[in-house]
C-alpha cells in the first residue's frame, strides 16, 4: 500500500534556520526525539547514513540515507524504521521574505 501527501507549512523561521534544523544531526535528533547513535560530526550532505535512537531507551533504531542536500532549498532522503516500513521524502524550503519560508514534506 502507498500512500502519498504533501504537507506544507509556512514557518516564521529563515530558510537556512529550517536548514540547520534538518541537517546538522544533534537538531534533526532533538527536533524528532531521537538519540543519535551513529551520525557524522558535521552538517549532513548526499551519502550520509545515520542511526537515531528512539523509543524507551532509545532502543527502536531509525535509518536515514541522505540521498540529495542543496542548501537551503531541497533535502531527499530516504528512512527505514522498524517492521520495514521505509519512507522516502523530499523537503523543499522556498524562501518567502527575510523572516518566513514554506516548508513541504512529500
Amino acid at each position: 500500500m502507498s500512500v502519498q501527501v504533501c504537507p506544507s507549512d509556512v514557518l516564521h523561521a529563515t530558510a537556512d534556520q529550517v536548514w540547520d534544523a534538518l541537517t546538522i544531526p544533534s537538531q534533526l535528533a532533538s527536533w524528532i526525539g531521537a538519540k543519535p547513535l551513529a551520525v557524522p560530526d558535521r552538517r549532513l550532505q548526499g551519502g550520509d547514513h545515520l542511526v537515531l535512537g528512539v523509543g524507551l531507551g532509545h532502543r527502536i533504531k531509525i535509518y536515514f540515507d541522505v540521498l540529495q542536500a542543496e542548501q537551503p532549498t531541497t533535502l531527499e532522503f530516504e528512512v527505514r524504521l522498524p517492521l520495514g516500513i521505509v519512507n522516502h521524502e523530499v523537503v523543499r524550503i522556498t524562501t518567502i521574505s527575510s523572516r518566513e519560508c514554506r516548508v513541504t514534506f512529500n
